[in-house]
């Protein structure tokens, strides 16, 4: 099975993890979001995910659901992933934190808008965080 590679843009990557996480959000009898959890899946409980963890069902649903059944959760560091989708998965963290390097505008911009119970900030911030690193050409 031949894998489309996640993005190498920064504002492709976040607008990836959005669009993936409102999906699994949609789907609340399946997956419950927990941004202190990447992948995990309780018997009989809808699977929890963070903004990453949502990127790895969404995007790497085949080869994730075997390990997921055998241990119940998942981390980037899962041998399964490539060097490069461990960065990116990590890197969609460190967003979901307002932690851009080099890029103080969108940081700020999630920082003013974060919400320490859900964790996050609302999606809307983080589109427009993406515009912004996508004019930074990132």
């Amino acid at each position: 099975m031949t894998k489309t590679p996640l993005p190498e843009k920064l504002s492709a990557l976040l607008r990836l993890a959005v669009k993936d996480a409102r999906l699994l959000a949609s789907r609340p009898d399946l997956y419950e979001l927990d941004m202190s959890a990447w992948v995990t899946k309780a018997n009989g409980e809808p699977c929890r995910v963070c903004m990453a963890g949502a990127v790895m069902v969404c995007e790497r649903t085949e080869m994730i659901r075997e390990q997921v059944r055998k241990t119940g959760a998942i981390t980037p560091e899962w041998s399964g992933f490539r060097t490069y989708e461990r960065v990116a998965f990590e890197l969609i963290n460190q967003m979901r934190a307002g932690n851009f390097i080099g890029c103080l505008k969108a940081s700020r911009l999630i920082r003013r808008n974060y919400n320490d119970e859900l964790g996050r900030a609302p999606w809307h911030i983080y589109l427009k965080a993406a515009s912004i690193l996508a004019k930074a050409g990132l």
